[in-house]
């Protein structure tokens, strides 16, 4: 009896040390670490990847858990800097239900294939992201500016122009007669790329639109308007993109006749004229005007 007693108390003072120290550890101590300096942390490389496959994290056997914390990071960033939605992570290093499901966000704004699993392609489109400037600097206003583009569908989709810039037949009631940008029709579900890097500042439905997304490219004192997309965006509000990022896909969306992309472009003259509506007002340019100063590239 008097043994059993003993042990009872030995357990009995063990939780009460546990609890005091507890108390005394400082706040920080206990927090979460949601760090979004990347930096800190070893990049991945090579096959290197993490995933949750419902019960435990599996990672190849060369990814470490600094290569793990960069991942988690990385994601931090993004959600603070480039407007992916998601919850912030704890930088653990070990990658869990939240991290798949942030990586799960992560790879459907950047139109990746979702599949949670931080591997190879995730890693170099994360490195990509986070290579571009989170804060364009601004340039002065110069509407005799070169702009350097990369034309907004791909090269080898089978695209055409269907409509030009300037005064036209509304295709339908209600629509534009003076048109103010081009349509390029091709097939639906036929990519759509950022023109340039910039800022989203506007993105949703109208009836005219249909869906639609307006990119702000500082350093070229420009906006890209697209417009009839299948379905929302695939970019957020506020959030940066890359030049070459997929921003969502080709529809027939809102006033339209068909699966087409209307593709427009707005000096930004004044900080009134960085709105979805700045077409209306704004120093429009064509975009395929032979002296309209665009230097295209193409992607496939």
């Amino acid at each position: 009896m008097k043994k059993t007693l003993k042990k009872l108390l030995s357990l009995v003072l063990v939780v009460v040390t546990i609890f005091s120290v507890s108390a005394f550890m400082p706040a920080t101590a206990l927090a979460a670490n949601q760090t979004t300096n990347y930096k800190n942390y070893t990049q991945p490389s090579g096959p290197d990847f993490a995933y949750w496959n419902g019960k435990r994290m599996v990672k190849h056997k060369g990814t470490y858990k600094s290569n793990v914390q960069w991942m988690q990071a990385s994601l931090n960033y993004c959600i603070k800097y480039k407007g992916l939605r998601a919850s912030y992570l704890d930088v653990d290093g070990s990658f869990g239900p939240a991290s798949k499901k942030t990586t799960l966000a992560f790879q459907k704004k950047y139109g990746l294939k979702q599949d949670g699993s931080f591997g190879p392609g995730t890693i170099s489109k994360m490195k990509s992201v986070l290579s571009s400037s989170s804060k364009p600097t601004p340039k002065p206003n110069n509407t005799n500016a070169k702009y350097n583009l990369l034309w907004p569908v791909p090269l080898n989709s089978g695209y055409k122009v269907s409509s030009r810039m300037g005064t036209r037949t509304a295709p339908l009631p209600g629509g534009s007669t003076n048109h103010k940008g081009i349509d390029i029709a091709v097939g639906s579900g036929t990519k759509i790329y950022a023109v340039a890097s910039g800022k989203v500042i506007s993105r949703g439905y109208t009836k005219q639109r249909g869906y639609y997304v307006a990119i702000l490219h500082n350093d070229q004192n420009l906006i890209s308007i697209y417009q009839h997309m299948k379905s929302a965006s695939t970019v957020s509000n506020n959030s940066y993109v890359s030049q070459g990022d997929v921003i969502g896909y080709v529809g027939t969306t809102g006033n339209s006749t068909g699966n087409h992309l209307h593709f427009g472009l707005v000096v930004a003259n004044s900080t009134k004229s960085r709105t979805v509506d700045c077409d209306q007002s704004g120093t429009l340019i064509n975009p395929i005007k032979s002296n309209s100063n665009i230097n295209y590239t193409y992607k496939k």
